[in-house]
């Protein structure tokens, strides 16, 4: 069934379902005890009446005893007088000392016999003896569950049961493929055009996951081109710039320190977008040691004026990926810490699979609607580009561009005046030895 459309798939799980349906409604129907009990057959019902025992006859009757006052029937059962005089001339008794009451119509006698020949349901009969009390017989009480109720339970959940095997069988066969396709388009966000996207099933999702890999590389043309032609913007720039600092150099020195300061903004910012569009492109894949990057980073930023604390962190925390990177993006959040927030802490914890980074600052923090936005390029949440922080609003962007190449997260969290709060998750490495 692999290879049939889903449309036949539920085709042929709504046929076996009628079939199993109809299958289960003849065993019920011929197979299967009666829907009620066997009637009680009139001459039975007399001599039980009479006091006899009945031994050798499978008769369902019970005989009690009742006190000496009247004949009362059972909730549900009327009396019917019609029957009384037959039963009484049966058993040799008076009518007045006999009583009838049933719940259902007894079927009519042959040829219209005022006795009918069996009793159905619920009933109860009595006859006083000479001393005035009450022999009482009546039909046995029914069973919540009977013979049959059990057999069409049985065949019902049985039925059930194996129309959910089926059901079961073909939904694996139609959700497997897709959950192949949905990770495996997973792993081709991250490995572009090396990724292969290829499903065995159904001729829709076959077909799905042909269109989504056209699609993938579509898109991963379409950002590459981009980041070609943004790199090659940037480039070109750098030449005309090195000729006007060159040019600078030969101003007056009252006006040679602002133009400098002005080219040193630009410099930064033609170097921030050649690194966003480095940081676009495939990565190596080493073993990195994420606590001893850490801790050489903390070691080469550090600031007196804008400290930057490892609170907590294994002896080693190990992934493969790229190192020059991944020093990268723990680098900008580090720097991002110190020039906005004049400093804070990291910690680092291992979890089952993951590696992963917090660092919290001491600023102020932002709306965490923004929280979003911070990734992406250009954006800012100063209103103003100062000096004092000068950027190209691009540091964030790379970070996160860099920790999704290397199958990661990176999320910012904070509340207005409590710092904000940037965590970087990646996957952890296992059998790594330092």
């Amino acid at each position: 069934m692999r290879g049939w459309r889903i449309s036949r798939q539920i085709g042929l799980l709504v046929i076996a379902a009628l079939l199993l349906l109809i299958g289960a409604n003849f065993i019920v129907t011929f197979v299967g005890p009666p829907p009620r009990p066997a009637p009680v057959l009139a001459s039975d019902l007399v001599d039980a009446l009479k006091g006899r025992d009945l031994p050798d006859r499978p008769v369902v009757l019970m005989v009690r005893e009742t006190a000496p006052t009247v004949f009362v029937p059972r909730s549900g059962e009327k009396r019917r007088t019609d029957y009384e005089e037959p039963i009484a001339r049966l058993i040799g008794r008076p009518p007045e000392s006999v009583r009838f009451a049933t719940a259902e119509m007894p079927h009519p006698g042959p040829r219209g016999e005022a006795m009918p020949p069996a009793f159905f349901g619920s009933f109860s009969a009595g006859v006083r003896d000479e001393s005035n009390r009450w022999l009482v017989v009546r039909s046995a009480p029914q069973p919540l569950l009977t013979a049959w109720h059990r057999t069409t339970l049985t065949i019902t959940i049985g039925v059930a049961l194996l129309l959910a095997l089926i059901a079961l069988w073909v939904s694996r066969g139609i959700v497997s493929p897709i959950r192949r396709l949905s990770e495996q388009a997973d792993q081709a966000y991250l490995d572009g055009k090396r990724g292969e996207i290829s499903v065995n099933g159904p001729p829709e999702i076959a077909q799905l996951a042909v269109t989504i890999s056209a699609m993938r590389d579509r898109f991963v043309d379409l950002v590459d081109s981009r980041t070609m032609m943004l790199a090659a913007i940037a480039h070109d720039m750098a030449t005309p710039l090195a000729r006007l600092e060159f040019h600078v150099a030969k101003l007056p020195a009252n006006v040679r320190s602002q133009a400098e300061a002005d080219l040193a903004e630009l410099s930064a910012l033609i170097a921030s977008i050649l690194g966003y569009a480095r940081g676009q492109q495939r990565l190596e894949s080493t073993p990195v040691d994420l606590v001893g990057l850490t801790r050489d980073l903390l070691e080469r930023w550090d600031r007196a004026d804008a400290p930057i604390r490892l609170m907590g962190a294994p002896q080693a925390a190990w992934l493969h990926g790229d190192r020059l990177w991944l020093q990268r993006l723990i680098g900008n959040l580090i720097g991002n810490a110190q020039r906005y927030a004049g400093g804070g802490k990291i910690d680092i914890e291992e979890t089952q699979g993951a590696i992963v980074l917090t660092v919290r600052d001491d600023g102020p923090g932002f709306d965490p609607a923004l929280a979003e936005r911070l990734f992406e390029p250009f954006f800012r949440i100063e209103a103003s580009r100062s000096r004092e922080t000068a950027g190209a609003g691009l540091g964030l962007a790379t970070a996160r561009a860099i920790a999704e190449a290397h199958g990661g997260t990176l999320m910012a969290q904070s509340a207005p005046g409590r710092g904000a709060q940037f965590i970087l998750t990646l996957p952890r490495a296992a059998n790594i030895q330092p």
